[in-house]
């Protein structure tokens, strides 16, 4: 943590767990031609 933090805490407060959360295969995919990522629903 910089000293910066220090003195003004962030506001977002994130887990140490390290824990990551599950992401069904196929909801997102990129495009071949621009590269951008796009997510597609149910």
């Amino acid at each position: 943590m910089s000293w910066f933090q220090n003195i003004i805490p962030p506001k977002i407060k994130r887990k140490e767990t390290g824990e990551k959360k599950i992401v069904p295969e196929g909801l997102w995919s990129k495009c071949s031609t621009c590269e951008a990522v796009l997510y597609y629903t149910d």
